[in-house]
């Protein structure tokens, strides 16, 4: 009996230990076009099948408000995307989320040591340094290591064809920070700030900086970190100067920010705003349903283009080019999911931060991530991307992970503590 016992607790550690190592396979290799979906489907699987050997009925219990709230907001998706113009493609956006919600609970299961949690900050770390590496390549060669050119002779790229590093970085900038509290030596936490602000200020990209910037300092703004807000904006505004002076389109890309509702500094965002709250007007409940913003736009753009005075090129383009998505975040949550689906998800967010954020000073840090994906000002993403999908619930992950850091230790010096007396 004993034996089988042994032999059980043996192969469930096999099956924790596969999902540790993929998911630092995960996060090294996740720029590369879609190779996330693939590792977190072979996670969720595992994950699955380690529930079902261990029967931990304790992870259940302590996560019962959290499965029964994601259980509430897929059950109301899942009917919502029955009156959604395109069926097929609510249902598939809104359930395929049901993957990255099981990745978020596999991490959440397995990073559980406080040695778990600091080799998923150096799996990171490594990632930083590989991409500075590459990107320093590509703007040095105009091709990275693998032969991928500049985008359109100015934005970053590496390992893909897209500028998407300069979105995918900053859901890091939280766990890189709480390091600080976590990682012993400073000077690798420091140095992998300095790489990590130059490749963002150097991708080409202003919107992700802007956003970065503003999640981190809306952190330290409510965080006991703010005394060190001044010496952080001095630290950016250097490397700011130093970046513009030798690149000059980047430079030029924000300037935009003097004039930002102008169509041409905004590339006609603000009329798919305008189109996006009309939408909203009709289904405010229920919104549209997830991916059908481009079904319903031109029933609803094409009056908002007749009254709109400058019909300059940007607006033109969308009497024919149909946008996939609503390109800013909060509206995505309203458009999407309507006013039910979003405070259901909003209602999470608030039970996360209560439980693991608020009074957590690694915790408030590690938000930074989790804020720059969901934030109001993030004018480039929109919920019913997949790729957007994971990266919220990835940051959400090192947000509880990291939470539970501090818990972890406080754990420890009471076991210790008891040891101490009972001898």
């Amino acid at each position: 009996m004993q034996i089988n016992v042994l032999q059980k607790t043996l192969h469930n550690g096999k099956i924790e230990k596969a999902i540790e190592y993929l998911t630092y396979l995960l996060i090294l290799m996740f720029y590369t076009g879609k190779s996330f979906e693939v590792f977190t489907v072979l996670i969720d699987i595992l994950f699955l099948i380690l529930l079902k050997l261990n029967k931990d009925k304790s992870f259940f219990s302590k996560n019962k408000f959290l499965l029964k709230s994601f259980s509430v907001l897929f059950l109301y998706l899942f009917f919502q995307s029955f009156i959604a113009t395109n069926i097929v493609h609510a249902l598939e956006n809104s359930m395929g989320m049901i993957r990255f919600v099981i990745l978020f609970f596999a991490l959440i299961y397995v990073f559980n040591t406080q040695e778990k949690i600091i080799k998923l900050i150096f799996s990171v770390f490594i990632i930083i340094v590989l991409l500075f590496i590459d990107a320093t390549v590509q703007l040095s060669t105009g091709t990275d290591l693998f032969g991928f050119p500049l985008y359109h002779d100015m934005k970053l790229t590496c390992w893909s064809d897209m500028p998407n590093l300069s979105s995918y970085i900053p859901i890091f900038l939280g766990i890189i920070l709480a390091s600080f509290g976590i990682i012993k030596d400073k000077k690798i936490v420091f140095f992998i700030i300095i790489l990590f602000s130059l490749m963002l200020f150097l991708s080409g990209n202003r919107g992700s900086v802007v956003y970065a910037i503003g999640s981190l300092f809306i952190v330290l703004m409510f965080s006991s970190y703010r005394k060190f807000l001044f010496q952080l904006i001095l630290g950016l505004m250097l490397i700011m100067v130093l970046v513009f002076a030798f690149d000059k389109p980047l430079y030029k890309q924000f300037l935009v920010y003097k004039d930002p509702f102008n169509a041409k500094n905004n590339t006609g965002r603000t009329v798919l705003y305008e189109t996006a709250i009309e939408m909203i007007k009709d289904k405010p409940l229920s919104g549209i349903g997830s991916k059908n913003f481009r079904y319903d736009f031109h029933k609803y753009y094409l009056p908002v283009y007749e009254r709109t005075k400058d019909k300059n090129i940007y607006y033109e383009v969308y009497q024919e080019r149909v946008p996939l998505h609503v390109h800013n975040m909060f509206l995505s949550f309203l458009l999407n999911w309507g006013i039910i689906g979003t405070v259901i998800f909003f209602s999470i967010l608030y039970y996360i931060y209560k439980h693991y954020i608020k009074g957590n000073n690694l915790a408030i840090l590690s938000s930074v991530g989790l804020l720059y994906t969901v934030a109001p000002y993030n004018f480039g993403q929109s919920i019913a991307q997949g790729y957007w999908q994971f990266c919220i619930f990835l940051t959400l992950a090192f947000v509880v992970i990291i939470g539970s850091y501090s818990n972890i230790s406080k754990d420890r010096e009471k076991v210790i503590k008891k040891g101490i007396i009972n001898e």
